[in-house]
């Protein structure tokens, strides 16, 4: 029988801490999860969950206390962050923006190559490529945003995390975000880690869910069965939470 392949990304009891001794708080207890490749799979929880933490962590942003952070390709993860505004630097245009991966991974393509490279990244997210030479508060927030996932798939990676990438967008914009990473994952085969507050935009993007509370993993499993029915209370409350506003967002995204 064929042996299965190994999961892009595999945390295995992630603990992390922040302060020392007495005062040590924990943000993250014993987390333990997968990404298999070309996948979806959503982080869940309410502000201060440690959600955030975790996708830290995965970045190398934040270190752990405990656990480990296995990848089949480490140099193959990128980032977009909550805030498109904060995560782009205010003093380069569009295209060194999207472009400075390549130039931190050692890609040594002359400046006019780099921005055809960048014109092609604009128009895969759905940008003008007139706009290459703005800078970045000359846009609107869904096209910063949307700058911010150019930027992440430049380099192909094998895998995103996606840390509430839609959480600071009008209520309008956000299903063209989420949209869009749908389109990205299918073409080029692109693995999220995305984390959330909203079960809403989980249940229309990611294939398997990890419902997180006071920095553990309470629930886990296949989307269809925490959606149609799930089995502990926090899961069950945060679901009512994202029908309310499930209509606006995403219109047909829930299955049950």
């Amino acid at each position: 029988m064929p042996v299965d392949p190994a999961p892009l990304l595999r945390i295995t009891n992630l603990s992390v801490r922040f302060g020392s001794g007495d005062k040590a708080v924990p943000a993250v207890r014993g987390v333990s999860l997968t990404v298999d490749a070309g996948e979806a799979v959503g982080l869940v929880g309410e502000s201060g969950s440690g959600k955030s933490t975790v996708a830290r962590a995965v970045a190398g942003l934040t270190t752990p206390t405990a656990g480990s952070i296995r990848f089949n390709a480490r140099r193959s993860v990128q980032m977009i962050f909550q805030d498109p505004a904060g995560s782009l630097n205010p003093k380069l245009r569009l295209w060194a923006i999207v472009t400075e991966p390549l130039r931190v991974a050692g890609d040594t393509v002359a400046r006019k190559d780099r921005r055809t490279r960048a014109a092609d990244l604009f128009e895969s997210v759905g940008l003008q490529t007139e706009a290459l030479d703005r800078y970045p508060h000359q846009l609107s927030g869904g096209q910063r945003q949307r700058v911010a996932i150019a930027r992440a798939i430049s380099t192909r990676p094998k895998l995103i995390i996606c840390d509430e990438p839609t959480s600071a967008l009008d209520v309008s914009v956000q299903a063209q975000v989420v949209n869009l990473l749908r389109d990205l994952q299918e073409r080029f085969g692109l693995a999220y880690l995305f984390i959330s507050h909203d079960l809403a935009v989980v249940d229309h993007l990611c294939t398997r869910i990890y419902v997180m509370k006071s920095g553990e993993i309470v629930e886990s499993g296949p989307r269809e069965r925490i959606i149609d029915a799930p089995e502990h209370v926090y899961t069950q409350a945060l679901l009512d939470a994202a029908r309310a506003s499930a209509p606006p967002l995403v219109g047909q995204a829930f299955s049950g």
